[in-house]
């Protein structure tokens, strides 16, 4: 493996686009298709050892040589999409982290249509690894095991949102205009669906989790609700303040930013007053073992 890449690090730079993709499906891909295609990966220590540096190294030739690679930009974040949303913790964060790299070190290099595909991926990892359906909660094991997926689940998505957040960061200014609005966009629908979910499933899963188990469940997704505005309101605030001067302050996004801001914040305050006292009532009654009450969005 150290030498097919170091082969890689050292001629990549030369390969034709043709080459490249070549060498990636035929090669590459394949060293990470059984992982991607495995329910559960009860060898986690090949994962830290073998999968997890393999990727990684992967990653890095990608970037290294992405004059030549750019092209297959789909194709690397399809494979890194699939670990993210891998039902094993371990591969998943593999895949998150490979994604940080990814952006951290070609995001400079990327242009407009590389940062729409980017967005394209990243909705369908928060599609794909949003909080268990009421089938997977309610499917076979303990509930223990039950809470434990939902935990590992709950970790990767806080480690998206701040993937995002940091993207957003570092490369406001080269996202574009279009693009920008369409990853607002994305974080202002994940923020809703996820509090929707958790109010329409609490009750219901209270059997598969346990009163305790559904009280924690509710409080990761009220934390995944706020690290989405969070994400969503700190990316606004650096794009307008990378804005240069009046002129771009007063373009149609520009505007349509501090409007969207206002409404977000506005609608932020709103929904979360409130929601101390409905997490304490939740937690008396987990500890009493009385009833769970209702569970409608705080006004």
């Amino acid at each position: 493996m150290e030498e097919l890449f170091g082969v890689l690090r050292a001629h990549g730079g030369s390969f034709s686009e043709e080459m490249w993709l070549l060498v990636y499906q035929g090669v590459l891909y394949p060293i990470f298709d059984d992982v991607i295609h495995m329910g559960e990966v009860s060898d986690t220590e090949w994962l830290r050892t073998t999968c997890g540096p393999a990727m990684q190294a992967l990653t890095s030739v990608f970037c290294l040589h992405f004059a030549a690679t750019n092209g297959l930009l789909d194709l690397h974040l399809s494979l890194l999409s699939k670990c993210v949303v891998h039902t094993n913790e371990t591969v998943a964060e593999t895949g998150v982290s490979n994604v940080r790299r990814l952006l951290s070190e070609s995001g400079a290099g990327l242009k407009r249509d590389h940062w729409g595909v980017v967005c394209d991926v990243m909705r369908e990892m928060f599609d794909r690894s949003g909080p268990l359906s009421d089938e997977e909660l309610s499917g076979e094991g303990s509930v223990e095991g039950r809470l434990a997926r939902v935990v590992a689940r709950h970790r990767v998505r806080m480690m998206l949102f701040q993937l995002v957040q940091d993207m957003c960061w570092d490369h406001a200014e080269r996202i574009g205009s279009q693009n920008i609005l369409r990853f607002l966009n994305l974080l202002g629908s994940t923020q809703h669906s996820t509090m929707a979910r958790s109010f329409a499933s609490v009750d219901d899963n209270k059997e598969a989790l346990g009163q305790l188990g559904a009280t924690q469940y509710l409080q990761m997704v009220y934390a995944e609700s706020a690290e989405a505005s969070r994400s969503e309101l700190r990316f606004m605030f650096s794009v307008y303040s990378n804005s240069e001067d009046d002129a771009d302050k007063a373009s149609d996004v520009a505007v349509a930013l501090e409007t969207r801001l206002m409404d977000r914040a506005e609608e932020v305050l709103n929904k979360y007053t409130g929601l101390d006292r409905e997490l304490k009532s939740l937690s008396r009654n987990a500890s009493s073992g009385g009833g769970a009450g209702g569970h409608a969005p705080p006004a």
